[in-house]
């Protein structure tokens, strides 16, 4: 069983996400958070192999991004979980997502594109 840990602000993308992840494949054990306290609880207590973290969880600060240090602590506990960063607010990350293992784009009615979500996560799960 593969854990993945699910980290966005937003119920609906939490929800979205783990709807795709639970059709896609069916070996997943899904936590999810939607702030950085109980992320940081939850990464004391649990490995992951798949870490999915929104760049900005507070949405109301324009210069938030929380899903940077997030990342940075879940390698810093484990150097092998893989890291995908998401954000609707693309303009505001520059080149600092490159320290993820991918990044996706979720903007629905611009971007989104569910099928290289899957391969993506399909892609980084699957690296021994």
């Amino acid at each position: 069983m593969k854990k993945v840990l699910l980290v966005d602000d937003q119920a609906r993308w939490r929800k979205i996400f783990k709807a795709i992840l639970k059709k896609s494949r069916k070996d997943l054990d899904i936590q999810d958070c939607d702030n950085t306290e109980d992320t940081l609880y939850t990464l004391n207590n649990h490995f992951f192999d798949l870490a999915i973290l929104d760049l900005r969880l507070i949405d109301t600060c324009p210069y938030n991004v929380e899903g940077l240090d997030l990342m940075r602590e879940v390698k810093a506990k484990s150097s092998m979980t893989k890291i995908i960063l998401t954000t609707a607010y693309p303009n505001q990350i520059g080149e600092r997502y490159q320290e993820a293992d991918a990044f996706i784009l979720k903007v629905p009615e611009q971007d989104f594109d569910i099928d290289s979500f899957q391969e993506t996560v399909n892609r980084l799960l699957d690296i021994e």
